[in-house]
């Protein structure tokens, strides 16, 4: 059951599945994050820990935030058009 705003207030309504398209947009964003986050998180906590790469972790964090910076270009400049 899920919240639907209204004007009159806040109401209990059933909610369909989006679809495909809308998730995609939605779930691509937050993969893109979790890509670009988890390596900071690994380089973070094997600098605390003293072993496993340390500050190697985070090459791959920049070059997959450089990624999602593109992504994130690419649906600005051109999947907005459509």
């Amino acid at each position: 059951m899920g919240l639907q705003h209204t004007p009159t207030g806040t109401r209990g309504c059933a909610t369909q599945p989006a679809p495909i398209e809308q998730r995609r947009f939605r779930d691509v964003p937050a993969v893109v994050l979790a890509a670009f986050a988890l390596p900071l998180v690994a380089a973070g906590l094997t600098l605390i820990l003293g072993a496993g790469g340390g500050l190697y972790w985070l090459v791959p964090a920049m070059v997959l935030g450089f990624g999602g910076a593109v992504l994130n270009a690419w649906v600005l400049l051109v999947e907005i058009v459509r």
